[in-house]
């Protein structure tokens, strides 16, 4: 009888299986713990966005003007002078022109001579016309000739008249007056000199007219400001006075700068008022 011994034989090949199939070991993960960044929350709204600029200006005269005279002349009294304050109307010039003497007594003569004229042919058309209501004493042809001739006299009177008048205004130009109140601020003609609207007595004006109870502040703004700009847009201009006076100002683009005008009150002296 022969007896086999089995367990060193399963032994054997539990030991080569376990060695095939092995032991899984487990092995810790490297594992990033992600972190939550803060963020600061806000909310949305609307503004005006607004930007600073230092930019220089110029004060000018809210009104200028240049005074020249209309009718060839000569300068018979000067009443103001360089920095004289004036008043609107004022007589700043009187002037002489003995030719427009002649002339206008000329006109008033001519216009007298036509007043008769007329005075004599509506008479007579008058009378014609009384006579022809008695029937038979006076053509209609003799009436119709009266009464054209009545009204050709009238419109020569007429324009008679409009001749005297117009020689009469241009007198009127013999004194230069004050279109706004101000102050002169050049003058470039004295006593005896000749003026006139065309030739050698237009090339200066007489008087520069100025109002500086009012000045006008011009601002260049670049252009790259330009589009930030409005019309009638209120804005707060800082000068040399530690005082902001408010102005309404307006642009007007101008090349690659914007001219920004802008009114501004004074004490009447040229120098900005403090408000």
């Amino acid at each position: 009888m022969i007896t086999i011994n089995k367990t060193p034989g399963l032994a054997l090949a539990a030991a080569i299986w376990l060695a095939g199939c092995g032991v899984s070991q487990s092995k810790p993960e490297n594992t990033k713990v992600e972190t939550a960044t803060a963020v600061t929350a806000f909310p949305l709204g609307k503004a005006i966005f607004s930007a600073s600029l230092r930019t220089p200006g110029e004060l000018q005269a809210f009104q200028q003007v240049d005074l020249y005279a209309k009718v060839n002349s000569f300068v018979r009294k000067l009443n103001v002078d360089v920095g004289s304050t004036v008043q609107a109307g004022q007589v700043l010039a009187t002037m002489e022109a003995p030719e427009l003497g002649s002339a206008l007594s000329g006109a008033e003569s001519r216009l007298r001579s036509q007043e008769a004229v007329y005075l004599a042919s509506k008479a007579n058309y008058d009378r014609l016309y009384q006579t022809s209501l008695t029937p038979g004493t006076v053509s209609q042809n003799d009436l119709d000739m009266a009464f054209a001739k009545q009204q050709s006299d009238f419109a020569q009177k007429e324009a008679a008249r409009a001749a005297y008048r117009e020689i009469a205004d241009q007198r009127n130009y013999l004194e230069i007056r004050a279109p706004f109140s101000g102050v002169i601020s050049s003058r470039n003609v004295s006593a005896g000199a000749y003026v006139g609207p065309s030739g050698k007595g237009s090339e200066m004006p007489l008087f520069t007219l100025q109002e500086q109870k009012k000045l006008r502040l011009v601002v260049s703004v670049p252009e790259a400001y330009t589009p930030y700009l409005k019309d009638k847009e209120r804005r707060e201009i800082r000068d040399q006075i530690p005082r902001q006076p408010r102005i309404r100002s307006h642009h007007q683009p101008h090349g690659r700068r914007a001219r920004c005008p802008a009114a501004l009150a004074t004490r009447g002296n040229g120098r900005p008022e403090q408000r």
